[in-house]
């Protein structure tokens, strides 16, 4: 025989509505805020607790924020897992919090895609919902996003003015003042050193102090350790930019040896740094081999646009050149040649899409 809620005595009935009503208001109430979400030391352990607890509820959404905001940082082949269940929070549980986390969680894979206007779209409405949500953490990253878009990983600005980066930055440290969290002082330090570096990659003594002030905060707090590996990269990177090539070799060689083999990107990206520093340390040959493996680590994800693909391939060449193989270095054209009409395809569909919105 079925039961169904008609078959129910009045007190019944009103008990289990009552229940219903209660369970809804406690998925649905902003009763934690973005701050409540920050990234982890140990993904996998969160992964492992998501596995255990299926049951949609409160501490499952924080749990699923806090992954991908972990991913941003070191683990982005990953990023993006957890999109669609965060949506149905938001979109069938009508969850605030979730629609605006994950609107700044797309817009942070937007910006790793090298899309800007995608990114800069999702960045402003998430920032517009943590407006409304009075969550000063949430609008501290959304602002962070809109620093970042305005230069590329390459220390090329994409803007003429730096005006629209100092008023985001202001507000970021208007906010910082207020919250006093560490995990958001982490974030405004990412974001000063991406605009030091975005002056077209000449500020390397601001990105350095702007490192190291980073560094002593996270060596106070083991739980500010996930951050170790973007600043650690970023150190290596002021060294390069102030001519230190042998300490950003050293760097980036330690880097390399505490990544783990599913950071697929990061290692791509770390033995890209070290195939520079060899190409003008005249380690060819470790040079070589390291570019060969950026190579096919960059294929085990989807690429963030080609432009690290075409870097990379353009480095191996320049080291087979330096090797003397010139042969082989001329074949590499045709790959790069390919490359570089991908890139130019993406921009074109990139501002067709901009002309027709």
């Amino acid at each position: 025989m079925t039961w169904k809620v008609t078959d129910l005595p009045i007190v019944a009935k009103s008990a289990l509505c009552l229940y219903l009503i209660t369970f809804i208001g406690r998925v649905n109430a902003q009763s934690f805020q973005f701050a409540d979400t920050h990234p982890v030391n140990n993904p996998d352990s969160l992964e492992q607790w998501l596995g255990q607890h299926q049951a949609l509820s409160e501490d499952r959404l924080k749990n699923l924020i806090s992954l991908e905001r972990t991913y941003t940082w070191n683990m982005k082949s990953k990023a993006g897992t957890y999109f669609p269940e965060i949506k149905r929070y938001a979109v069938i549980q009508k969850n605030a919090m979730a629609k605006a986390a994950y609107d700044y969680l797309l817009a942070y894979k937007y910006f790793d895609e090298e899309k800007e206007s995608k990114t800069a779209l999702y960045a402003n409405q998430a920032l517009n919902e943590f407006i409304s949500l009075t969550d000063k953490s949430g609008q501290l990253h959304a602002y962070s996003l809109l620093v970042l878009i305005k230069s590329n990983e390459f220390g090329l600005k994409v803007s003429s003015t730096n005006k629209p980066s100092l008023f985001y930055l202001d507000k970021m440290e208007g906010l910082l003042a207020e919250t006093k969290d560490g995990h958001d002082f982490l974030m405004v330090q990412l974001t000063y050193t991406r605009y030091h570096y975005g002056q077209n990659g000449y500020n390397g003594n601001a990105l350095q102090k702007t490192v190291e002030t980073a560094i002593q905060r996270i060596n106070q707090n083991p739980a500010y350790g996930y951050a170790r590996y973007r600043f650690n990269r970023l150190k290596a990177l002021s060294y390069y930019l102030l001519g230190q090539h042998e300490k950003s070799y050293n760097l980036n060689k330690q880097i390399l040896a505490q990544l783990r083999p599913d950071q697929f990107a990061e290692l791509a990206l770390t033995k890209y740094n070290l195939a520079i520093e060899c190409y003008l340390l005249k380690r060819t040959e470790e040079g070589i081999r390291l570019c060969q493996e950026s190579i096919k680590l960059q294929s085990k994800y989807t690429p963030e646009g080609y432009t690290k693909l075409a870097a990379t391939y353009s480095k191996y060449r320049a080291l087979l050149q330096q090797k003397g193989d010139y042969v082989a270095a001329e074949l590499l054209s045709d790959s790069i040649g390919i490359i570089n009409n991908y890139i130019l395809v993406a921009k074109n569909d990139k501002k067709l899409l901009e002309l027709e919105a």
